[in-house]
């Protein structure tokens, strides 16, 4: 089992950087999928049973890093690592920075003494020299037995499919709705506006956003409740990702009051999906 990567684009080094601090947000431990097509981080959610996967961020491997090899133990070429995200945000952070002098950034699984994720970053000086600064990040490695707890994301079979220009405002209000209530519902206008309602003791808050597309799985939008329910705080830490410029983002409506987030960016995806809740 080996597996060996490096990245020299200056681009996917700090993408890499921003992806892990997202991620380490989101929980204390992810998965960490490699195989010759992609390079996956994935976060479960913490509370259910069985194991269910929540976000999902595919990287394609040969694009976004320049050298990528791997040799897995069975003849899907696969190794499953369970990984501390705050640590691998740490040994990265230096990439965040607009003016950092990494030349490249190599990472391997390593044993000492236990199996390690080392990350290698070489940085220039302004002497003109190099030095090198490695992390040795410690790993549980999956059993097989447990694969299939870390499916690929599912084909979404939504009722309303919405398109959005841009994040960044609507992270801003909800930001702001952080300070009504803890809930935020989120639901499509007939005309295909995305709208927001937060409600306290006080007052009721409903924001409409109509720089989106919706598309419908019938001719009929009109008659379905479409409203979903959820943790505003923790939408508003899975937007995080808006910091990763995505390119295009979808939002998807189910009637089991289900809403799920595609968000497509330059060489990697992001999805992930809130459960709603009831009043």
């Amino acid at each position: 089992m080996k597996f060996r990567a490096k990245m020299g684009e200056s681009l996917s080094m700090k993408n890499l950087a921003l992806i892990a601090s997202v991620i380490s947000k989101l929980s204390k431990q992810c998965t960490l999928r490699l195989n010759a097509q992609h390079f996956a981080l994935m976060v479960c959610d913490e509370h259910a049973s069985p194991k269910q996967v929540v976000v999902w961020c595919l990287i394609e491997a040969q694009k976004f890093f320049n050298e990528y090899n791997i040799e897995g133990i069975t003849q899907a070429n696969e190794i499953f690592l369970l990984v501390p995200p705050d640590m691998l945000s740490t040994s990265l952070s230096t990439l965040k920075a607009a003016n950092n002098n990494a030349r490249s950034v190599k990472l391997k699984l390593t044993d000492k003494m236990t199996p390690c994720l080392t990350v290698e970053i070489e940085l220039s000086t302004e002497y003109g020299m190099t030095r090198s600064c490695i992390h040795d990040i410690p790993v549980k490695i999956i059993s097989r037995q447990a694969w299939s707890d870390y499916a690929d994301p599912p084909q979404e079979n939504s009722d309303i499919t919405l398109e959005m220009k841009t994040l960044k405002k609507f992270r801003a209000v909800l930001e702001k709705c952080k300070k009504l209530s803890p809930w935020v519902s989120l639901s499509v206008t007939s005309e295909g506006n995305l709208s927001t309602s937060v409600t306290s003791s006080t007052a009721t808050v409903t924001t409409l956003f109509k720089n989106t597309t919706a598309s419908y799985s019938s001719d009929e939008p009109e008659e379905r409740d479409n409203t979903v329910r959820t943790d505003v705080k923790r939408l508003c830490t899975v937007l995080s990702t808006e910091v990763l410029a995505p390119k295009r983002t979808l939002i998807y409506f189910n009637q089991n009051r289900k809403i799920s987030f595609y968000l497509a960016c330059d060489s990697f995806a992001f999805h992930f999906f809130l459960m709603g809740v009831e009043e």
